[in-house]
């Protein structure tokens, strides 16, 4: 068994809710071009921009959670 570690940054959560909110906005108006590139994928949206995808949920949280501050990153399947 492999355990990942992780630090933990906190994050404002007023701060934190605009950010979410950022992400969800750009996923929503980039929807067809995501749909294009990425159908069946799961994003990871990092300060407004596809910064990987993966085939599963768990790998895009595992990568996320190596890479950024909890609450900074938006992870959706792209499906219509």
């Amino acid at each position: 068994m492999r355990f990942i570690s992780l630090e933990i940054t906190e994050v404002d959560p007023i701060c934190m809710g605009e950010l979410l909110d950022r992400q969800y906005k750009f996923f929503i108006q980039n929807k067809e071009w995501l749909l294009e590139k990425y159908e069946g994928q799961w994003v990871v949206i990092h300060n407004e921009k596809v910064v990987d995808s993966f085939g599963s949920e768990k790998d895009a949280y595992v990568y996320c959670v190596q890479h950024f501050t909890i609450g900074t990153f938006f992870i959706q399947q792209v499906v219509p």
